[in-house]
């Protein structure tokens, strides 16, 4: 059981995925499933179910620090089967949004 679900039976068979990223960021997992499979998705800090940064039925996602990290896509139940998982990773921007200085003025007149 997972720490961030400790009720949610994940007893099903699970497929982990490890990501490393390079610097602070927003990490995603987003699962799309068949019908008549139901599996969740984890993002953990460390291979350990007490690490779950994040879980959800079809997108978990977290802020996170650089280093390396584990998506678990976990079966609930007895509903395995083929699912399709994106992994997603973003740089948040930096500096201030919207229009350069010069083009701000432009647009003030």
């Amino acid at each position: 059981h997972y720490s961030c679900a400790p009720t949610t039976n994940e007893s099903g068979p699970e497929r982990v995925y490890r990501v490393t990223v390079p610097t602070a960021g927003f990490l995603s997992a987003a699962v799309d499933e068949q019908a008549g499979v139901d599996v969740d998705d984890h993002l953990l800090s460390a291979l350990d179910a007490s690490a779950c940064l994040a879980r959800g039925n079809f997108h978990a996602k977290a802020d996170v620090a650089a280093g390396t990290y584990y998506v678990v896509v976990d079966t609930f139940g007895a509903k395995a089967g083929a699912y399709r998982v994106d992994i997603g990773f973003v740089v948040p921007s930096r500096g201030a949004c919207g229009m350069g200085r010069d083009a701000a003025r432009g647009a003030r007149r």
